[in-house]
C-alpha cells in the first residue's frame, strides 16, 4: 500500500489529471515498460490471472470434497462391512479398498474409549464389496488381502479376467462377474468351497475350466449370453444346482444333468441342441423349461419331469408332436414355428392343459378329442394349412375352434354297444365265453401275454387294441385269432403293416388304422375280404395301390392325410365302393370320372382344389356328383 501511494503521488507530480483514482494508479503500475500500451496489457493479464487462481482453487476443492466423500465411505465401509462403489467411473480400484482390513492397533497402543475419534476397536471386516458398473479391467492379485468377502460384485466392467488369488476368498458364498469381457474364467474358482450364486452371463467365455465342477454347494449359475460350445463332463458334478441358465450360447450337447436332481428352473433357449440326454427327463423339480430356438427334431421323452408345467418348444425342427413323451402336468405348451404336420391323438391326455400354440406349423387336421380338455383356453393356429377347422372359424379365436371340435366329436361318437357276448379284457375271462379282444387305452407298448392266454381258449372274431403305444402290429394275431373279422389297431405308433401277418387274417372285413403313423400298405391287403377301411390321420400322399384291388370295399375313410392326387380310375375297380371320405387332405383336383361312380356319400372338404366350390360342397354327395359328370368332356 505504502509504495502504491507514492507511485501514486509521483504520477499526480508529472502531470497526471486530477482526480483519478487509486486503482487508476495501480493499473500504471507498469507504465513506463511499455509507453502506454504495456499499461493496458497488464490491466487484462490481471483478471485472467484470478480466473485462473479462482479455477484451480475450485478444482482444489472440489477434489478435498471429493477425497473427503471417498474418506467418509471407507471410515463407513470399516464400521459396517459393506462397500458399495457403484457406477463412480472408477478405471482401477483405489488401494484403500485392498486395505480395508488393516487397522489392527500397534502393540503397545494406548487406548481410550472416552474419546469421540473412531478408533481401531470399531472396525469389521469388509464382507460386501460392489464395484458395478465402473470401468474396471483387472481387479490383480490385492484382492486375496479381502479374505472375508462373502459377496463381490464387479458386474458391468471392462473386465477380461478374474484372478487366480481369488481362491483366497474362502467365505465368498456370491460372485457376480456379469456382463463384462471375460474369455475365460479362472480353475481356482473351484476351491471356492462356500459359493452358492455364479452369474457370468454376458460375457465371452468359449469354454469352462472342469475344476468347476468342484463347486458341490453351488445352487445358482447363469452362464446365458456366452460363446460356450461344450461343457466339460465335470459339469454334471454340480448337484446341489437349483437355478441353470445355459441359454443364447452355441451349444450341441449336453452332459448328463440327471444328478442335479434339486434343479427347478433350466434354461437351454437359444443353442443348437438336437436332442436332450436321457436324465434331463428324470428332473421331477422342473416348472419350467425353455427349449427354444434349438434344433430339436422329435419332442424330448420329459414323462419323468412331474412338476413340469410350462414348456417351451418354439422355433425347433419338429415334424410331429407327441404327447406321450410329455407329463400330464403341463399347463402351458409352446409349439410354434416348427414343421409339425401331424398332432398325436396323445394330446388328448394332457388333461390340465391351459394354453397350446401352434402357430405356424404345417398341420391341416386337429384331433376333435382337443374339443374336451377342461382346462384348455388358449388355443392358437394362425400359420397353419388348417382343412379341418375353416379359416372362419380359425380367426374367431379359441372358444369358435372348441366348440366346432366338440361338434365333430359328437358326429365321430360311436354307437352304444349292443348285446352280446362280454369283451375279453386283461381281467380273468372264462373260457368259451366272449367272441371279442379288448386292450384299449391302456398305453401299453406290447400286448400283455395273459390276453393271448384267453384269447387261444376262445373264437376271437373282434380285436380291438386302440388308444395304446404299439409301434408294430401284434405278430400272435394270426395264430390267436385265426378267425377274426374285425381289427381295431386306431391311435397308436404303428409305421408299417408286414404282408405276411394281413395274409394270415384271411377272413378280415373290417381294419381300423386311423392315427398311426402308416405311409403305405402291403400288396397282401387286396386280398382280404375288407369291406371298411378307416385310413385317417396318417401319412399317406397316396391311396395305396393295393386297396384297388379290394372288390368288397364300401366304406373307404382316408381324411386327414396328405393325398395329393384321387386317382378315379382306381376308384372305378371299386365296385362295391358307397362311402369315400378324402377330405382334410392336399387334394388340388377333383376329377370329373368321380361323378360316374355309385357313391351315396363322398366327402371333400379342406382340400386344396377351387372346384367344387364349398358352397357347391354343402349341397351334399348327390348334387357334387351331378357336378362332376356334367364336366366330363366327351371324346
Amino acid at each position: 500500500i505504502f509504495v502504491s501511494s507514492k507511485i501514486g503521488m509521483a504520477s499526480r507530480g508529472r502531470g497526471a489529471p486530477a482526480g483519478r483514482s487509486s486503482s487508476s494508479s495501480s493499473h500504471s503500475l507498469g507504465a513506463g515498460a511499455a509507453n502506454g500500451r504495456g499499461a493496458a496489457a497488464s490491466a487484462q493479464d490481471l483478471p485472467a490471472g484470478a480466473a485462473a487462481r479462482a479455477a484451480r482453487f475450485a478444482q482444489a476443492s472440489k477434489k478435498e470434497a471429493v477425497a473427503s466423500s471417498f474418506a467418509q465411505i471407507i471410515t463407513l465401509a470399516r464400521k459396517s462391512g459393506s462397500l458399495n462403489l457403484n457406477g463412480r467411473g472408477l478405471t482401477a480400484v483405489p488401494a484403500e479398498v485392498w486395505h480395508l482390513n488393516e487397522g489392527a492397533p500397534p502393540p503397545a497402543a494406548a487406548v481410550s474409549f472416552d474419546s469421540n475419534a473412531d478408533g481401531w476397536w470399531t472396525q469389521t471386516d469388509l464382507t460386501k464389496l460392489i464395484l458395478s458398473s465402473n470401468k474396471l479391467t483387472v481387479l490383480g492379485p490385492d484382492l486375496a488381502l479381502l479374505p472375508t468377502l462373502t459377496t463381490l460384485d464387479v458386474h458391468d466392467n471392462l473386465l477380461e479376467s478374474l484372478p487366480e488369488e481369488i481362491a483366497v476368498l474362502a467365505v465368498l458364498a456370491s460372485l457376480n462377474a456379469s456382463h463384462n469381457t471375460l474369455h475365460t474364467l479362472p480353475g481356482s474358482l473351484g476351491q471356492l468351497a462356500a459359493l452358492k450364486s455364479l452369474l457370468v452371463q454376458h460375457n465371452q467365455l468359449t469354454a469352462l475350466p472342469p475344476e468347476l465342477g468342484a463347486l458341490a454347494g453351488l445352487e445358482e449359475l447363469d452362464l446365458s449370453h456366452n460363446r460356450l460350445v461344450s461343457l466339460p463332463p465335470s459339469f454334471a458334478s454340480l448337484v446341489s444346482l437349483r437355478k441353470l441358465n445355459l441359454a443364447s450360447n452355441l451349444l450341441e450337447s449336453l452332459p448328463d444333468l440327471g444328478r442335479m436332481v434339486r434343479l427347478g428352473e433350466l434354461d437351454l433357449h437359444a443353442n443348437r441342441l438336437e436332442e436332450l440326454p436321457v436324465g434331463v427327463g428324470r428332473l421331477a423339480h422342473i416348472a419350467r423349461l425353455d427349449l427354444r430356438h434349438n434344433s430339436l427334431r422329435a419332442v424330448p421323452g420329459l414323462q419323468g419331469m412331474t412338476s413340469l408345467r410350462e414348456l417351451y418348444l418354439g422355433n425347433n425342427a419338429l415334424v410331429a408332436l407327441d404327447a406321450a413323451t410329455l407329463p400330464p402336468s403341463l399347463h402351458v405348451l409352446d409349439a410354434r414355428d416348427n414343421h409339425i404336420a401331424h398332432l398325436d391323438d396323445t394330446i388328448c391326455d394332457l388333461k390340465q392343459l391351459q394354453r397350446l400354440d401352434l402357430t405356424n406349423n404345417d398341420l391341416n387336421a386337429l384331433p376333435a378329442g382337443l374339443g374336451a380338455l377342461p382346462a384348455l383356453n388358449a388355443l392358437t393356429l394362425d400359420g397353419n394349412p388348417m382343412r379341418s377347422v375353416r379359416r372362419d372359424i380359425v380367426t374367431r379365436g379359441t372358444a369358435a375352434i372348441l366348440k366346432h371340435l366338440r361338434n365333430q366329436m359328437a358326429e365321430e361318437a360311436p354307437e352304444p354297444a349292443h348285446d352280446g357276448p362280454l369283451p375279453l379284457t386283461t381281467a380273468a375271462a372264462v373260457p368259451g365265453t366272449t367272441t371279442q379282444l379288448v386292450h384299449t387305452g391302456q398305453k401299453s407298448t406290447a400286448i400283455p401275454d395273459a390276453i393271448w392266454a384267453l384269447a387261444a381258449a376262445n373264437a376271437i372274431t373282434s380285436a380291438d387294441f386302440s388308444k395304446n403305444l404299439l409301434t408294430v402290429v401284434p405278430a400272435q394275431l394270426p395264430t390267436s385269432a385265426p378267425g377274426l373279422l374285425t381289427l381295431n389297431l386306431s391311435s397308436n405308433r404303428i409305421t408299417s403293416f408286414p404282408g405276411p401277418l394281413l395274409a394270415g387274417l384271411r377272413a378280415l372285413t373290417s381294419l381300423d388304422v386311423r392315427g398311426n403313423q402308416l405311409t403305405t400298405l402291403p400288396d397282401e391287403l387286396g386280398d382280404l375280404p375288407l369291406r371298411d377301411l378307416a385310413l385317417s390321420a396318417n401319412r399317406f400322399v397316396e391311396i395305396p395301390a393295393s386297396v384297388y384291388r379290394l372288390r368288397a370295399l364300401n366304406t373307404l375313410v382316408a381324411s386327414d392325410n396328405q393325398i395329393a392326387v384321387l386317382d378315379a380310375a382306381g376308384l372305378a375297380r371299386l365296385p362295391a365302393l358307397l362311402c369315400l371320405d378324402v377330405s382334410n387332405n392336399n387334394i388340388a383336383q377333383v376329377p370329373p370320372q368321380l361323378g360316374l361312380l355309385p357313391l351315396t356319400t363322398l366327402k371333400l372338404e379342406g382340400n386344396a382344389f377351387k372346384t367344387p366350390r364349398p358352397a357347391q360342397l354343402a349341397q351334399g354327395t348327390r348334387a357334387v356328383l351331378e357336378y362332376l359328370k356334367s364336366r366330363i368332356v366327351d371324346g
